[in-house]
């Protein structure tokens, strides 16, 4: 079975707000009288129709979103362009926190009742909990020093995929899938990189590779395909 990439967010957080932000925090606490005074707002959204890619800002961080993407590696340098031109426009603060979360599909030829049950088989013990259940997903987190994974997994049907995950119209997605959604978060304070980010992204494409075989070797146990 071969596996999408449908969508690929890349968040960068630092330790203190952005140059702006200090600038007009300031300003609002002469204005206001209040020395403690801080900004409060909704994050600033920029996007691309064409390439389907979104950049979104806010006081602490900034998040690269793209759809449809060929590769994480795609994704990957053309964050990393936007994020050294945002750096060369306002120099950023310490680095502080650093996500990646991606978003894979893989199709199956069975109807999305079966593919429930084959995916009950595959992860969850028989229990009277269990049975009969219609839907179900599986989520796990580990941690490990400074960085976090997680891996959320489960059946799931085109409309579902498109309302809640996806910006744009997608212009072909299976009937049934299983959704496979993996995350990585480094949370380490050190000064702003290309090539250091780089290095942890790239890090985080092949955990995420890995991840996808384990993932089809137990489902290939179950699924007679």
């Amino acid at each position: 079975m071969s596996v999408d990439l449908v969508r690929t967010a890349i968040r960068v957080e630092f330790a203190e707000a952005l140059r702006p932000w200090q600038e007009v925090r300031e300003l609002s606490r002469v204005a206001s009288g209040d020395e403690s005074a801080e900004l409060k707002g909704e994050a600033t959204h920029f996007e691309n129709e064409e390439k389907k890619q979104r950049i979104g800002f806010q006081m602490h961080g900034f998040t690269f979103e793209q759809e449809g993407p060929k590769s994480s590696e795609e994704t990957i340098h053309s964050a990393l362009a936007a994020f050294s031109d945002l750096d060369e426009a306002s120099t950023f603060p310490t680095l502080q926190r650093v996500r990646i979360d991606s978003i894979f599909i893989e199709p199956y030829a069975l109807s999305f009742r079966e593919l429930c049950s084959q995916f009950q088989r595959a992860f969850f013990q028989d229990t009277a909990l269990m049975e009969g259940a219609t839907d179900l997903g599986l989520t796990i987190d580990q941690d490990e020093g400074h960085v976090s994974r997680h891996v959320q997994l489960g059946p799931m049907e085109p409309r579902q995929l498109q309302t809640t995950f996806l910006r744009w119209e997608r212009e072909s997605i299976p009937e049934c899938f299983l959704y496979m959604g993996l995350g990585v978060q480094w949370n380490v304070e050190m000064a702003y990189s290309s090539q250091e980010l780089e290095s942890v992204l790239s890090d985080a494409g092949s955990w995420q590779d890995s991840a996808i075989q384990l993932v089809q070797s137990d489902i290939s146990r179950i699924v007679g395909e």
